[in-house]
């Protein structure tokens, strides 16, 4: 498990050695943002700090679960299978990519992948996980118009309260026929207070999701609802005690055990449901409900 307070003895997946794969995307870095500066971290800046509605210890709570979470790991099984289906042309910039663990898989699954963060302990912990990190918001990145092959949110939208800025600064940086890939929280009904201390704006449908793409100028390929089994559970243990004014607890405990692989018969059930979906996505197939929802859209050829 890794936690921040042992990042100075954790060694780096991937060496940056000429010829290496971590060392082309440096290439790309340059190529893509040449006014960027890398400073003696490690990490690309563009000298622009800005505040995200994202809380202040979020990356160090969840650096601390991710890698034994069956949440994250089913999300990442769902983006890469989705990644070899709509299969970018080049690099992938992953906007607010946290720690690194999506942009670490997706590496590990063949793709070249540049992590953009804001937060200084998500870039920390992103750097020591073998990732090229910049460490900016979407606005401030410095990349070139018109220049990246994808782009990748995965659960970031919901954090930007100007949604249709987000979303026309992605498109702008997008390359003619470059695809954008998004995961987000599903459904307004189940709007708890977890969702006010995280930061969320909004949560999605399908249906939601599709149209803020459309008005961005993106043409949606695919939409669908993942974590089928969860809604339910939302439902009973976040929104319906926030409805009765209880103030939910994220302690770093809390998070372990909601994130936890389950084991016994309710472990069994809800991995064999899980397999089910990733394997519908990635033949294409659209799940009618879960509570979040992955899709990709893709901008215009000019």
């Amino acid at each position: 498990m890794y936690q921040l307070e042992d990042r100075p003895h954790h060694r780096r997946a991937t060496p940056r050695e000429e010829g290496s794969p971590l060392a082309n995307v440096t290439t790309m870095i340059k190529d893509l943002a040449p006014a960027l500066t890398r400073n003696a971290d490690g990490i690309w800046r563009s000298g622009v700090s800005r505040s995200v509605s994202y809380p202040a210890d979020g990356n160090r709570k969840f650096a601390a679960v991710e890698e034994n979470s069956f949440w994250f790991n089913h999300r990442n099984a769902c983006i890469c299978s989705l990644l070899e289906r709509f299969r970018p042309s080049g690099v992938i910039l992953d906007i607010g990519g946290g720690n690194g663990y999506v942009a670490l898989a997706m590496t590990r699954a063949g793709f070249d992948v540049i992590v953009v963060e804001p937060g200084p302990d998500g870039c920390r912990v992103a750097h020591d996980r073998g990732l090229e990190v910049i460490g900016s918001t979407l606005a401030d990145v410095g990349v070139k118009p018109g220049s990246v092959p994808a782009i990748g949110m995965f659960d970031v939208l919901e954090h930007i309260e100007d949604e249709a800025e987000a979303l026309a600064q992605a498109r702008s940086l997008l390359a003619s026929g470059g695809r954008f890939f998004v995961t987000v929280p599903a459904f307004a009904f189940l709007w708890a207070d977890e969702d006010v201390q995280a930061g969320h704006y909004r949560r999605y449908s399908r249906s939601v999701l599709a149209a803020a793409l459309r008005r961005a100028g993106l043409e949606v390929e695919y939409i669908s609802y993942m974590f089928v089994p969860l809604p339910v559970a939302i439902l009973l243990t976040r929104t319906l005690p926030s409805l009765l004014g209880r103030r939910a607890d994220r302690s770093l405990q809390q998070m372990s055990a909601e994130h936890r692989a389950r084991t016994g018969i309710s472990g069994q059930i809800l991995a064999r449901i899980l397999a089910f979906e990733r394997r519908h996505i990635s033949a294409g197939g659209e799940l009618p409900f879960g509570s979040s929802c992955i899709g990709v859209a893709r901008k215009p050829r000019e």
